[in-house]
């Protein structure tokens, strides 16, 4: 029938808005409340105008027959609002409003001329009445002058309430190498926990869009302390425009340019020449580190006054920071020789079983068995390790490797007021990390995660903000972002396992390094690795919402198109395996081989 219809179309339209429409997420802020008289009574037709104090952008509205007005999208900073109607002073008042700031604001007016101004020295209400959301705003001011190691500015959503680091050295994080992104492991990356989620489950958002990174769930572009206006912590209770994360809701945004020109400038050194030792220890590690970069921001003056403005930021890093004391296992002297005779002092008791006849080797003296039984690629192989420098047969060798970072972030941000009605944004942001981790043995590829990994990001944005009527108003977002990373393993431009003379190793150059001999260090130091890969992840997406305004309720509706692309290049896995005790014919012993 027509009504069953009718109402299969109304639920089927229930269910397409409730899905494709919950997911527009937004940076801005956005002003409410009534204006009345002494009495209370409702002022119908006031103006309210709204100035925006760094760029002299100024946005009205005019008040419904209760009184009542909405300004939407007004990006976070500092406002004056002035409230105006015949026959009633002028009211005046300074804000400021922060990053996704629902602030409600209801003025009463005085009788008199409209010139006579009244001056409100209150700023906005620090209790959000007209959402529901739970967090945090860290400004930008916080950013820069509170004590912050690494400057790491993720650090400071820990001020916020149930927040915490989480696994400290845990698998997002990045610490000790242990996970897909390395930025700022040393400074808990973009690990946090909120109200005990994993901090896998967080959402992060930059500028109105989608910034987190898709294998590991943590993010793309790290924001630099130097170019964020603010960021908010949203911890439980998120509005039905918000999605994806079942943890916080970190809403970052960059700093714009305003009508005057400013700038900053920063250098912060750290050196092992400037601190004291250890009292336990009896010298200092070296270690170095620099942190430098800076800012500027102002007009842009040949497309008319307080219409275009721009800030771009940079900020790169320099350090070497040296590990802790690693311990591991290296053939002895005599062991390069074929005289394992020292593994038979009954404190260790190990004896070596001939694999061809099955009987135990006398003396396990490999080198006095006859018929020349030492395999030439195994005495390379024992000979390219060091030796030991500690006495011992197990963890005789001690190494302290190093960790050195180079880093570089750029971005830049342009901001438009087209007309009174249109405002747009645009944004592009690079990085390019290294880390870059020694081999636990001078002259192999040991010790887990070492190597180097490179990582490089890419992001642009565009925004528009919209007032397409009195009641109604539109938010665009496009971007486009890619970040790659990967790891390369140490010494892959060198021939190793060919240069000892294991056959059929590093026959072209996506095989180069070590092949992996050993397992998990019970005895001798394993060597080799897994080979090199290759992450690259792009994400496109287009974000619009619209809000309706009818009286003391807004309205509204949006969605999104997000696209993942994530590809994994892994040309070889493990690339041999090696016999160290063999008939002695170099072409019998195990080879190298790609899986």
């Amino acid at each position: 029938t027509k009504n069953s219809a009718a109402r299969m179309f109304l639920i089927v339209a229930a269910l397409f808005m409730s899905v494709t429409f919950v997911y527009s997420q937004t940076e801005s802020a956005r002003i409410q409340g009534s204006v009345s008289d002494k009495n209370g009574a409702a002022i119908a037709g006031a103006t309210v105008t709204v100035t925006d104090l760094t760029t002299n952008r100024a946005v009205t509205a005019q008040t419904n027959g209760n009184g009542e007005y909405s300004i939407l999208s007004l990006l976070p900073g500092r406002y004056r609002i002035e409230v105006s109607q015949s026959n009633f002073k002028t009211l005046r008042q300074e804000i400021t409003l922060e990053v996704q700031q629902v602030a409600v604001l209801n003025f009463s007016l005085e009788p008199g001329e409209v010139s006579a101004v009244v001056e409100v020295t209150s700023d906005a209400p620090l209790v959000e009445s007209a959402t529901s959301s739970v967090g945090e705003v860290i400004s930008g001011l916080e950013a820069v002058e509170l004590p912050l190691n690494g400057r790491n500015v993720l650090e400071l959503a820990r001020l916020t309430p149930g927040v915490t680091q989480g696994v400290i050295g845990g698998f997002a994080s990045g610490s000790g190498n242990n996970a897909e992104t390395y930025r700022g492991g040393n400074t808990g990356g973009a690990a946090i926990s909120v109200n005990g989620q994993r901090t896998q489950a967080n959402n992060f958002l930059l500028d109105g869009v989608d910034n987190n990174e898709s294998l590991v769930n943590t993010i793309n572009i790290f924001p630099a302390a130097e170019a964020v206006q603010e960021f908010r912590v949203q911890t439980s209770v998120a509005t039905a425009e918000f999605g994806r994360g079942g943890g916080a809701i970190i809403n970052s945004v960059t700093k714009s340019g305003n009508s005057r020109f400013y700038g900053s400038a920063f250098l912060f050194i750290r050196n092992d020449d400037l601190d004291a030792r250890p009292t336990f220890n009896t010298e200092k590690s070296e270690f170095r580190r620099g942190q430098f970069g800076g800012t500027v921001g102002g007009p842009i003056p040949f497309f008319g006054k307080d219409r275009l403005f721009f800030f771009a930021d940079y900020e790169g890093l320099r350090q070497f920071l040296p590990f802790g004391q690693e311990l591991a296992t290296v053939p002895t002297a005599e062991f390069r020789n074929g005289n394992f005779a020292a593994l038979l002092d009954p404190s260790i008791n190990i004896q070596l079983i001939d694999p061809l006849t099955g009987n135990p080797i006398a003396g396990n003296r490999i080198d006095l068995l006859p018929g020349n039984r030492m395999n030439a690629v195994a005495l390379n192989y024992l000979r390219a390790y060091p030796l030991p420098n500690r006495p011992g047969v197990f963890q005789n060798y001690a190494v302290t490797r190093n960790q050195t970072v180079q880093q570089d972030t750029f971005d830049i941000r342009v901001d438009s007021t087209i007309n009174e009605s249109n405002q747009l944004f645009g944004r592009f942001s690079w990085g390019r990390s290294d880390q870059t981790t020694s081999s636990r043995l001078p002259a192999l590829p040991a010790g887990f995660g070492s190597g180097t990994n490179p990582t490089r990001t890419r992001g642009a944005v565009v925004g528009l903000s919209t007032v397409l009527n009195q009641n109604l108003f539109n938010e665009f977002r496009i971007q486009a972002n890619r970040i790659k990373y990967g790891y390369t393993p140490p010494f892959f431009d060198t021939p190793i396992s060919a240069n000892l003379g294991i056959p059929n190793a590093n026959r072209d150059s996506s095989l180069g390094g070590g092949a992996l001999i050993g397992g998990y260090n019970g005895q001798l130091e394993y060597t080799g690795d897994f080979g090199p890969y290759i992450i690259p992840q792009d994400t496109y997406q287009i974000v619009d919402s619209i809000s309706y305004t009818a009286g003391k309720h807004i309205f509204k509706f949006g969605g999104t198109i997000l696209r993942r692309d994530v590809a994994l290049y892994r040309p070889n896995r493990g690339k041999g395996y090696f016999f160290l005790i063999g008939n002695g014919d170099p072409s019998q012993c195990g080879g190298a081989a790609s899986t």
